[in-house]
């Protein structure tokens, strides 16, 4: 161990006498980003396979024979840290494909997350918002690899949270950096880069929350053989329940990170014809407000399902229902009118108010969403929950408020 020490001492003092110029670094960061992607990719078909074995042979063999607490509370951190050790001491190349593949939990995930930080750590800002961006995706695709695994209800979930975690933190830092590059001064040609960064983050955006919204779709997500109440009620289904809530914050975020682009490249037209057209604008602005229309068509029918499938009897009851309902149909309805609107300001060439118009509808689309999820709560019927709480509601064309009340089954 002392010699480790030694060698992580010289290490820092070897760094502590070199200072590269700026220029140097300015002139080396392209070429040294391309050298790690193309090692990464190649590195990837030539040794995923063998690697990935070896680290999961030894994982194995250790579970075998060590006492599970052992295990996973000293040699996992110790056996993450030696691949840390392996990245940066020479074998890093086949640590970083084994890595590839890891999920949250994984002994190598920390490895993998390493290596994007080191990449986006030398990254101009545009640069630096693409690769969030892919490392996004990645996340998505994660995500969608988790719900999928046969591991427990409750390790989906730890494991969800992670990676939505690190998602919607990428997301936040390139609305963060859109902003940062938008308002730079002007320089030549600096225009026309923000405007291809942020056409880059509006498709990668889209595909990203497509994919979450169609995680929450999956089969491994629906409760086969249950009773109804099961599949909505949190208190008797919490960790499903959790799963879904987290895929739909991320797919809210990568939303709203997709407006915050077409936003930029709005401005940037405004401000400078020659970047982008105006018939491209119009037709990213369009592509949106279509993309935000088919979520709301989604949502409605959500609540048509719901009502045409419910097993409520009493004329009470079913009273009680549309009242459960009223609250989302008012705000669909609000985001309706406010995406008609806006396409009425695109067909005139206001992208000014259509941007605006859009943005109010994104937000409208994703408070229909929550909405509907706390109706899909709350209209559970009293005569499938037995001694519990009967939900009541107070409604208004904004807000939902939940209040409970204990009552007993008779």
């Amino acid at each position: 161990m002392s010699a480790l020490k030694i060698k992580i001492q010289t290490l820092k003092n070897l760094r502590a006498h070199v200072s590269p110029s700026p220029e140097w670094l300015k002139s080396n960061r392209a070429t040294l980003l391309m050298q790690i992607s193309n090692t990464l990719e190649s590195a990837a078909v030539r040794e995923e396979k063998f690697s990935w074995w070896k680290f999961n042979s030894v994982w194995s063999f250790l579970n075998i024979f060590l006492p599970k607490q052992m295990v996973g509370y000293v040699l996992r951190p110790v056996m993450a840290v030696m691949a840390i050790f392996g990245l940066v001491f020479g074998g890093w190349t086949g640590t970083v494909s084994a890595s590839f593949n890891s999920l949250p939990g994984d002994v190598l995930y920390s490895v993998k997350l390493a290596t994007e930080s080191m990449q986006t750590s030398i990254a101009s800002k545009p640069e630096e918002i693409k690769l969030r961006m892919e490392f996004a995706g990645r996340r998505a695709a994660e995500v969608k690899k988790i719900v999928k695994s046969d591991v427990s209800k409750i390790k989906k979930e730890q494991k969800v949270e992670e990676a939505v975690k690190h998602l919607k933190n990428d997301l936040e830092i390139v609305k963060v950096n859109l902003e940062t590059i938008k308002n730079e001064p002007i320089t030549e040609g600096s225009s026309q880069i923000v405007v291809d960064v942020a056409k880059v983050v509006d498709q990668k955006s889209a595909e990203i929350q497509k994919s979450l919204e169609q995680t929450n779709t999956d089969e491994a997500l629906v409760v086969k053989n249950a009773p109804a109440v099961a599949a909505v009620v949190p208190a008797l289904n919490s960790n499903v329940v959790l799963v879904a809530d987290q895929v739909k914050q991320a797919a809210a975020v990568a939303q709203e990170t997709g407006v915050k682009a077409i936003e930029v490249i709005v401005e940037k037209h405004q401000a400078d014809n020659s970047t982008v057209s105006k018939e491209e604008v119009k037709n990213i602005v369009d592509t949106k407000l279509k993309a935000i229309e088919e979520k709301m068509g989604r949502i409605e029918d959500q609540i048509n399902t719901m009502v045409s499938t419910s097993t409520l009897q009493t004329l009470e009851t079913k009273q009680e229902q549309a009242k459960l309902v009223e609250p989302v149909k008012v705000t669909t309805e609000a985001a309706k009118v406010t995406l008609t609107a806006a396409k009425d300001e695109l067909s005139k060439d206001n992208l000014d108010a259509a941007v605006d118009k859009m943005k109010q509808s994104s937000v409208l689309s994703q408070v229909a969403e929550i909405k509907v999820d706390a109706t899909k709560i709350l209209a559970v019927s009293v005569d499938q929950v037995v001694a519990t709480s009967t939900p009541t509601v107070t409604s208004s064309t904004s807000t939902v408020i939940i209040k409970t009340t204990t009552t007993t089954t008779k």
